[in-house]
């Protein structure tokens, strides 16, 4: 004879709610944790169209909170510039200012295009001038009156500067002129910096261009081993010079003679420096140089090579941030995966076998 069965409820329950569990749709794009995950992804991948598309689709359901939102639009813009569709682009920026009149956006973060656009686009929602009590200050490129290999420190005119910015835009009660934007506002205007150069008068000229209160401008001398590096603060309203400061040391200790010299440069504006402020700097002079090789080729509308030499950065000092960050923003504009094959091998350096970033297949 068979023993009768007795129903067991406890067990029944949860068995349902498990198959009820596998029965439900997945969560639509505006119910899920981080709405914008998949749109990330896509655009890391350089799958633009879909990039756009999944944009399109967030935001016509308005499920997006406000600074998703904003957000949102800027990865439009950004999808829109990789696909050249520039006036398309413009209007998602405009959108996206509109929606918060603070935005702002990182030159280490964002492509040359893109940050060319913020630029023109802000260009009438920012006044020109100083922004109050905070004083405005712009460090030019430095000049290159090396002795020994003069080619091949030439790029630190930009990357030693590049290196001032950063550890002087953590001032309290200071606002510093990014270089991308100080490069914008002086072609705008049409007017011809030669950094080698620049003296008084020129700085004076140049800030009231940019609508600084205050102008620095310098230069650097590699001779045996041996970095001079001179600069001098000019007050723009009244031409007066404020400080005029020389440090010498070791190449290799370069990011201890830029801390030392900003600092006296901060202390005749009597405002304090972050002591943070640099941590995305290297400390290897090999790194930096190809950082700032990387940055003449962009200036110069040379994406690939750029690409090329952030990358070499990024892998000379692996935790160097700013460096990993210019990869990641030139990718559209490189042909990155191109490069990673055609540039296995770097003369004088070889590129690890797993790139710094998934490149599409």
């Amino acid at each position: 004879m068979y023993s009768a069965q007795v129903f067991r409820p406890a067990l029944f329950l949860p068995l349902c709610l498990a198959l009820l569990f596998l029965l439900l749709p997945p969560p639509a794009h505006g119910q899920a944790d981080d709405p914008l995950e998949a749109v990330r992804e896509a655009y890391a991948t350089e799958q633009y169209q879909t990039t756009i598309a999944l944009l399109d689709e967030l935001l016509a359901e308005d499920a997006l909170a406000e600074e998703e939102r904003v957000e949102a639009l800027v990865y439009r813009s950004r999808a829109q510039l990789a696909l050249e569709r520039a006036d398309e682009a413009r209007k998602t920026l405009q959108e996206a200012l509109a929606a918060d009149p603070g935005l702002t956006l990182d030159p280490d973060q964002e492509s040359p295009p893109m940050i060319q656009l913020y630029y023109a686009v802000r260009q009438d929602v920012e006044a020109s001038g100083p922004m109050g009590d905070i004083q405005t200050l712009a460090v030019l490129d430095f000049a290159n009156n090396s002795v020994d290999e003069r080619d091949r420190f030439d790029g630190l005119r930009k990357g030693l500067p590049s290196m001032m910015i950063s550890h002087m835009s953590g001032a309290t009660d200071l606002r510093v002129i990014e270089r991308e934007r100080i490069q914008w506002l002086l072609e705008e205007q049409d007017f011809q910096q030669d950094a080698s150069r620049v003296d008084q008068s020129t700085a004076v000229q140049t800030g009231q261009l940019l609508g600084a209160n205050a102008v620095v401008f310098g230069s650097f001398i590699v001779l045996e081993e041996q970095m001079t590096l001179n600069a001098s603060i000019v007050d723009v309203e009244s031409s007066v010079t404020m400080l005029s400061e020389q440090v010498t040391g070791p190449a290799n200790i370069f990011h201890e003679l830029i801390a030392d010299l900003s600092g006296q440069l901060s202390d005749a504006m009597g405002v304090e420096l972050d002591a943070e402020a640099d941590a995305q700097e290297t400390r290897s002079l090999e790194a930096i140089m190809a950082y700032s090789q990387g940055l003449v080729e962009q200036e110069q509308g040379n994406y690939r090579q750029a690409y090329v030499q952030f990358v070499r950065a990024s892998e000379l000092d692996p935790g160097y941030d700013r460096a990993r960050q210019r990869v990641q923003s030139l990718r559209p504009y490189s042909g990155a995966r191109a490069v990673h094959v055609a540039y296995g091998r770097i003369p004088g350096h070889r590129l690890s076998a797993r790139p710094l970033y998934p490149v599409p297949v």
